[in-house]
Protein backbone atom coordinates (compact mmCIF):
# COMPACT_ATOMS: atom_id res chain seq x y z
CA UNK A 1 0.00 0.00 0.00
CA UNK A 2 1.29 3.46 -0.88
CA UNK A 3 1.54 5.86 2.07
CA UNK A 4 0.22 9.42 2.04
CA UNK A 5 3.84 10.65 2.22
CA UNK A 6 4.71 8.67 -0.95
CA UNK A 7 1.61 10.00 -2.73
CA UNK A 8 2.60 13.58 -1.87
CA UNK A 9 6.10 12.92 -3.20
CA UNK A 10 4.77 11.47 -6.45
CA UNK A 11 2.43 14.42 -6.89
CA UNK A 12 5.28 16.87 -6.52
CA UNK A 13 7.45 14.93 -8.96
CA UNK A 14 4.63 14.89 -11.54
CA UNK A 15 3.96 18.63 -11.29
CA UNK A 16 4.98 20.33 -14.56
CA UNK A 17 7.91 22.67 -14.15
CA UNK A 18 7.77 26.20 -15.61
CA UNK A 19 10.10 29.20 -15.61
CA UNK A 20 8.28 30.35 -12.48
CA UNK A 21 9.98 27.54 -10.55
CA UNK A 22 13.40 29.10 -11.19
CA UNK A 23 14.38 32.73 -10.78
CA UNK A 24 17.31 32.12 -13.13
CA UNK A 25 15.17 30.60 -15.92
CA UNK A 26 12.61 33.37 -15.54
CA UNK A 27 15.17 35.98 -16.64
CA UNK A 28 16.44 34.05 -19.68
CA UNK A 29 15.97 35.85 -23.00
CA UNK A 30 16.63 34.71 -26.54
CA UNK A 31 18.74 37.21 -28.50
CA UNK A 32 18.28 37.69 -32.23
CA UNK A 33 21.23 37.67 -34.62
CA UNK A 34 20.35 41.28 -35.54
CA UNK A 35 18.48 44.14 -33.95
CA UNK A 36 15.31 44.95 -35.90
CA UNK A 37 13.37 48.21 -36.02
CA UNK A 38 9.62 48.30 -36.58
CA UNK A 39 8.35 51.30 -38.56
CA UNK A 40 4.89 52.64 -39.34
CA UNK A 41 3.95 54.74 -42.34
CA UNK A 42 0.76 56.66 -41.68
CA UNK A 43 -1.67 57.64 -44.47
CA UNK A 44 -0.97 61.06 -46.00
CA UNK A 45 -3.37 63.85 -45.08
CA UNK A 46 -2.88 65.50 -48.50
CA UNK A 47 -1.41 64.28 -51.85
CA UNK A 48 1.82 66.31 -51.65
CA UNK A 49 2.80 65.35 -48.10
CA UNK A 50 6.45 64.35 -47.89
CA UNK A 51 7.14 60.64 -47.32
CA UNK A 52 9.69 61.33 -44.58
CA UNK A 53 7.04 63.04 -42.44
CA UNK A 54 4.78 59.98 -42.66
CA UNK A 55 7.42 57.42 -41.61
CA UNK A 56 7.57 56.80 -37.86
CA UNK A 57 10.06 54.63 -35.96
CA UNK A 58 8.12 52.59 -33.38
CA UNK A 59 10.52 50.28 -31.55
CA UNK A 60 13.78 48.35 -31.91
CA UNK A 61 13.95 44.77 -30.68
CA UNK A 62 16.90 42.44 -30.18
CA UNK A 63 15.30 39.45 -28.42
CA UNK A 64 12.47 37.07 -29.23
CA UNK A 65 10.64 38.28 -26.14
CA UNK A 66 10.87 41.93 -27.21
CA UNK A 67 9.58 41.03 -30.66
CA UNK A 68 6.46 39.35 -29.27
CA UNK A 69 5.86 42.30 -26.96
CA UNK A 70 6.01 44.69 -29.90
CA UNK A 71 3.86 42.47 -32.11
CA UNK A 72 1.10 42.29 -29.52
CA UNK A 73 1.17 46.05 -28.97
CA UNK A 74 0.48 47.14 -32.57
CA UNK A 75 -2.65 46.70 -34.72
CA UNK A 76 -3.07 43.72 -37.02
CA UNK A 77 -2.76 44.21 -40.77
CA UNK A 78 -6.53 43.87 -41.24
CA UNK A 79 -6.99 46.81 -38.85
CA UNK A 80 -4.70 49.21 -40.72
CA UNK A 81 -6.14 52.12 -42.71
CA UNK A 82 -5.55 52.29 -46.46
CA UNK A 83 -2.27 53.87 -47.58
CA UNK A 84 -0.48 52.79 -44.40
CA UNK A 85 2.45 50.41 -43.99
CA UNK A 86 4.36 48.42 -41.42
CA UNK A 87 8.01 47.68 -42.11
CA UNK A 88 10.59 45.69 -40.16
CA UNK A 89 14.21 46.48 -41.06
CA UNK A 90 17.59 45.72 -39.62
CA UNK A 91 18.62 48.45 -37.20
CA UNK A 92 20.39 51.29 -38.97
CA UNK A 93 18.61 50.81 -42.30
CA UNK A 94 15.66 53.07 -43.02
CA UNK A 95 12.84 51.59 -45.13
CA UNK A 96 13.48 54.07 -47.93
CA UNK A 97 15.00 53.84 -51.41
CA UNK A 98 17.34 56.69 -50.46
CA UNK A 99 19.09 54.71 -47.71
CA UNK A 100 22.54 53.68 -49.02
CA UNK A 101 21.94 50.09 -47.92
CA UNK A 102 18.94 49.89 -50.26
CA UNK A 103 20.28 51.96 -53.13
CA UNK A 104 21.42 49.17 -55.47
CA UNK A 105 18.91 46.50 -54.53
CA UNK A 106 15.32 45.63 -55.21
CA UNK A 107 12.33 43.93 -53.71
CA UNK A 108 10.35 40.72 -54.08
CA UNK A 109 6.62 41.41 -53.75
CA UNK A 110 3.53 39.32 -53.10
CA UNK A 111 0.28 41.04 -54.07
CA UNK A 112 -3.16 40.07 -52.77
CA UNK A 113 -5.95 41.84 -54.65
CA UNK A 114 -8.09 41.82 -51.54
CA UNK A 115 -7.70 41.75 -47.76
CA UNK A 116 -7.46 37.98 -47.39
CA UNK A 117 -8.36 36.41 -44.01
CA UNK A 118 -4.89 34.88 -43.80
CA UNK A 119 -2.94 38.08 -44.52
CA UNK A 120 -1.98 38.54 -40.84
CA UNK A 121 -0.72 34.97 -40.69
CA UNK A 122 1.37 35.51 -43.83
CA UNK A 123 2.84 38.75 -42.46
CA UNK A 124 3.67 37.14 -39.11
CA UNK A 125 5.33 34.16 -40.79
CA UNK A 126 7.48 36.46 -42.93
CA UNK A 127 8.48 38.49 -39.86
CA UNK A 128 9.44 35.34 -37.97
CA UNK A 129 11.44 34.09 -40.94
CA UNK A 130 13.25 37.44 -41.10
CA UNK A 131 14.18 37.76 -37.43
CA UNK A 132 14.98 34.05 -37.22
CA UNK A 133 17.46 34.27 -40.10
CA UNK A 134 15.49 31.88 -42.30
CA UNK A 135 15.24 34.37 -45.17
CA UNK A 136 18.75 35.73 -45.08
CA UNK A 137 22.10 34.68 -46.56
CA UNK A 138 23.17 32.99 -49.76
CA UNK A 139 25.25 29.80 -49.92
CA UNK A 140 28.38 31.79 -49.05
CA UNK A 141 26.82 33.37 -45.97
CA UNK A 142 26.37 36.82 -47.51
CA UNK A 143 23.43 38.70 -46.00
CA UNK A 144 20.94 39.71 -48.67
CA UNK A 145 17.79 40.84 -46.81
CA UNK A 146 17.50 44.38 -45.42
CA UNK A 147 13.89 44.27 -44.32
CA UNK A 148 10.26 43.53 -45.07
CA UNK A 149 7.10 45.55 -45.73
CA UNK A 150 3.35 45.09 -45.57
CA UNK A 151 1.42 47.76 -47.48
CA UNK A 152 -2.33 48.31 -47.33
CA UNK A 153 -3.84 49.89 -50.42
CA UNK A 154 -7.42 50.25 -51.56
CA UNK A 155 -7.06 47.71 -54.34
CA UNK A 156 -4.49 45.36 -52.83
CA UNK A 157 -2.38 44.31 -49.88
CA UNK A 158 1.33 43.80 -50.59
CA UNK A 159 4.03 42.01 -48.63
CA UNK A 160 7.54 42.81 -49.82
CA UNK A 161 11.07 41.70 -49.00
CA UNK A 162 13.81 44.26 -49.70
CA UNK A 163 17.08 42.70 -50.83
CA UNK A 164 20.55 43.96 -51.69
CA UNK A 165 21.08 42.12 -54.98
CA UNK A 166 19.60 41.30 -58.36
CA UNK A 167 16.80 38.79 -58.92
CA UNK A 168 19.39 36.19 -59.98
CA UNK A 169 21.53 36.73 -56.87
CA UNK A 170 18.54 36.58 -54.52
CA UNK A 171 16.58 33.74 -56.12
CA UNK A 172 17.21 31.29 -53.27
CA UNK A 173 16.19 33.93 -50.74
CA UNK A 174 13.04 34.59 -52.79
CA UNK A 175 12.14 30.89 -52.67
CA UNK A 176 12.35 31.03 -48.86
CA UNK A 177 10.16 34.14 -48.95
CA UNK A 178 7.57 32.21 -50.97
CA UNK A 179 7.71 29.37 -48.48
CA UNK A 180 7.17 31.74 -45.54
CA UNK A 181 4.13 33.13 -47.38
CA UNK A 182 2.75 29.61 -47.86
CA UNK A 183 3.15 29.91 -51.64
CA UNK A 184 5.99 27.47 -52.30
CA UNK A 185 3.94 25.49 -54.85
CA UNK A 186 2.42 28.56 -56.57
CA UNK A 187 4.17 29.62 -59.82
CA UNK A 188 4.59 33.34 -60.53
CA UNK A 189 3.32 34.21 -57.04
CA UNK A 190 5.94 36.91 -56.36
CA UNK A 191 7.59 39.60 -58.49
CA UNK A 192 11.00 41.26 -58.38
CA UNK A 193 11.35 45.01 -58.92
CA UNK A 194 14.55 47.06 -58.97
CA UNK A 195 14.36 50.11 -56.68
CA UNK A 196 15.68 52.38 -59.44
CA UNK A 197 12.72 51.39 -61.62
CA UNK A 198 10.33 52.42 -58.86
CA UNK A 199 11.94 55.86 -58.81
CA UNK A 200 11.51 56.30 -62.56
CA UNK A 201 8.02 54.72 -62.64
CA UNK A 202 9.24 52.08 -65.12
CA UNK A 203 8.47 48.42 -64.64
CA UNK A 204 10.09 45.19 -65.77
CA UNK A 205 9.01 42.64 -63.20
CA UNK A 206 10.53 39.18 -62.91
CA UNK A 207 8.16 36.56 -61.53
CA UNK A 208 8.92 33.46 -59.51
Amino acid sequence: MTSSVEIDKLSLEDTPKTVLHSAQDFTVVHPLSHEWTLWYTKPPSHPDEDWSTLLKELVTVNTVEEFWGAYKAVPKVVELPFKSDFSLFKKGIRPEWEDPANARGGKWIYVSRQMRPDIDEKWLNVMLAAIGGTLDCDDEGKELVNGIFVMCRKGAVKIAMWVTGSHEATRDVALRFKEALGLADKPNAIEYHVHDEARTKSKSAITL
